[in-house]
């Protein structure tokens, strides 16, 4: 059990970065910023509909002069189709062309399996997607993640557990399966 010291300090650091960000924030809404490309917001696994960014779509508009370049990519109706973030690669290169062409440099931003999704649209199919000019990926198991495969394989009873919490459709549990590093998605792309 940590010491109250511990805790206090803790606390207290935790309420000086809250303080810095809203600080920051408070700035941003002052000087507007501005995007100088389009920029798409990719979901990672088992987060089709973008919920991970749901609080930066809600607030690009206080701190963007041009919030209208920023595309938040939903996948919930193509998830049934996709069976590792090879698919979801190809779904991505469509989203994009449909939003702003084959030509437009865009930034991208993507969240766990959406940094496999845009490496795959880069790099696979016949038409890659070359327009991508800068790429961000927060929290991407770009040499697999053998978690995926736990979910869905030997260990059921982590299966049982998480379906309490947040089930898993088939396709889920074969686009997790297409997370292990020894599974061919991965392979392919490393």
């Amino acid at each position: 059990m940590p010491d109250d010291n511990f805790s206090e300090t803790l606390t207290q650091h935790r309420e000086e970065l809250k303080r810095e960000a809203q600080e920051l924030f408070d700035r941003y809404k002052k000087n507007k910023l501005t995007l100088k490309r389009p920029v798409f917001f990719v979901p990672g696994w088992t987060d089709e509909n973008g919920s991970c960014w749901k609080a930066m779509e809600k607030i690009l508009p206080e701190i963007l002069t041009n919030s209208e370049k920023a595309f938040f990519v939903n996948f919930q109706a193509e998830t049934e189709g996709c069976k590792s973030f090879l698919d979801f690669g190809e779904v991505l290169k469509r989203k994009i062309r449909q939003s702003v062409g084959a030509g437009e440099k865009v930034d991208a931003v993507c969240h766990s399996m959406g940094g496999l999704d845009l490496r795959a649209a880069i790099t696979q199919g016949g038409d890659p997607l070359l327009n991508c000019a800068k790429a961000i990926t927060v929290a991407t198991p770009h040499w697999g993640d053998h978690l995926g495969g736990m979910r869905t394989g030997l260990w059921g009873w982590l299966e049982k557990l998480a379906a309490r919490f947040q089930p898993l459709t088939g396709a889920q549990r074969e686009q997790g399966r297409g997370l292990d590093p020894d599974y061919p998605p991965i392979q392919l792309i490393n």
